[in-house]
C-alpha cells in the first residue's frame, strides 16, 4: 500500500511538471524581430561563352536606398555578395573591379553615377585607353524585414564600344588627312 502510494505521488508529479512544461507560456517580445534583411547578389558574367573575354576576378557594388543616397559599397568576389541590409527598396549598381583604366564617378546618386576613363598621368586633357568594363544596374529590389533572403541575379555586360572615325582638315593646309582611333566606356 505504501509503495502504490509513492508511485502515485511520483507520477502525480510527473504529470504536474510535463503539465507545466508543455502548458506554460513563452513570453516572446516583438522587439526581437528583426528590422532588417539578408540581400543575396549573384553575378552571371558573359565570359563563360567560348566568344567572350575571361571572367572577372571581382566586383564592385553600389546598393543605393530608396532616396537615391548611396548606403554602402562594397568589393566582392565574382561570384556574388552577401549582407544584411535594413528593410527597404534598393536600386543596386555593379561594375567589376579589374577594370582598365576606368574609375566609377558620381557614386553619391544612382542617377549620376557612372564609369569614365582614367586621366592620363603623361598628356593632359588626355584620357587612358580603357578596356575590360563590365557593369549592369537593377532598380526596385525590396528587401523584407525577417530571415528570407532577397536574391537578385544580375547580368554584367561589356560597355567598352571602339569607335574609329577620320577628320577631314580642310582648314588645315599643310595636312592631307589625319585619322584618329578612340576607345571609351558607354552607357
Amino acid at each position: 500500500m505504501k509503495n502504490e502510494k509513492l508511485h502515485i505521488s511520483v507520477w502525480l508529479a510527473a504529470g504536474i511538471l510535463l503539465a507545466g512544461t508543455t502548458g506554460g507560456c513563452t513570453k516572446r517580445s516583438l522587439s526581437q524581430r528583426p528590422s532588417d534583411g539578408p540581400l543575396k547578389i549573384e553575378f552571371v558574367w558573359p565570359g563563360e561563352t567560348a566568344a567572350a573575354k575571361a571572367v572577372p576576378t571581382g566586383a564592385q557594388v553600389l546598393l543605393y536606398g530608396s532616396d537615391g543616397s548611396l548606403f554602402r559599397t562594397v568589393q566582392c568576389s565574382a561570384e556574388g555578395h552577401e549582407c544584411r541590409v535594413p528593410a527597404d527598396t534598393y536600386t543596386v549598381l555593379v561594375v567589376n573591379s579589374d577594370r582598365s583604366n576606368a574609375v566609377c564617378d558620381q557614386e553619391e546618386s544612382h542617377r549620376d553615377c557612372c564609369v569614365v576613363a582614367a586621366d592620363d598621368p603623361d598628356n593632359e586633357n588626355a584620357v587612358r585607353h580603357v578596356d575590360n568594363v563590365y557593369c549592369i544596374g537593377e532598380e526596385r529590389v525590396e528587401v523584407k524585414p525577417g530571415n528570407t533572403a532577397t536574391t537578385v541575379t544580375l547580368y554584367p555586360q561589356d560597355v567598352v564600344k571602339r569607335i574609329r572615325f577620320s577628320i577631314d582638315p580642310d582648314y588645315i593646309d599643310d595636312i592631307e588627312s589625319l585619322g584618329l582611333g578612340m576607345t571609351g566606356v558607354v552607357p
